[in-house]
């Protein structure tokens, strides 16, 4: 995936601002999925618009802490923040889809991320996608219920990570 190092190879400004801003959650999902329109909508009560980028297959923690979930439709949903551009892990409901509730916390800090891996299909393709996180390192969250979210640091007047056109970048 992507690195902090190739910054250049994308749209100026996706460190410093958010390339989801101007676009509804449907604009946005296409643009995730390369050219896929969503197929159903949840209406959860989030502290914002989330845009499902796939289904989290593994987060892997600075300390080597890890916790892997098979392709078997049990693992959390990852989606992004419309107006934050920040990553949610949103729990299951019993139906398998999303949990309609997402916390605007209290969250509490789990540790450093250097890896998150997730299945997505995109431009009608499934993959199995990764993103090595780079220095400094974002810090990902809990709150008690099962929604995780995943914090960019500042980096030099913008963030470490952003969510693109290209996945989960920087």
């Amino acid at each position: 995936m992507p690195k902090r190092g190739e910054r250049h190879k994308f749209p100026a400004g996706i460190f410093k601002g958010n390339p989801l801003a101007r676009m509804t959650p449907a604009e946005a999902y296409k643009y995730l999925r390369w050219g896929n329109a969503p197929k159903q909508s949840f209406t959860i009560d989030a502290p914002e618009p989330l845009v499902a980028l796939g289904e989290l297959a593994a987060i892997i923690l600075l300390d080597r802490r890890q916790q892997q979930w098979p392709d078997d439709g049990s693992s959390p949903y990852l989606a992004v923040g419309k107006n934050s551009n920040i990553i949610y892990f949103v729990p299951r409901a019993a139906d398998g889809g999303p949990a309609r509730l997402v916390p605007s916390g209290p969250y509490y800090e789990i540790g450093l991320c250097r890896r998150v891996d997730y299945y997505s299909d995109k431009g009608g393709e499934e993959a199995y996608y990764y993103h090595d996180h780079e220095p400094p390192y974002p810090v990902l969250f809990f709150e008690p219920r099962g929604t995780m979210v995943l914090l960019p640091q500042a980096h030099r007047g913008g963030r470490s990570f952003a969510v693109a056109e290209g996945g989960i970048v920087g």
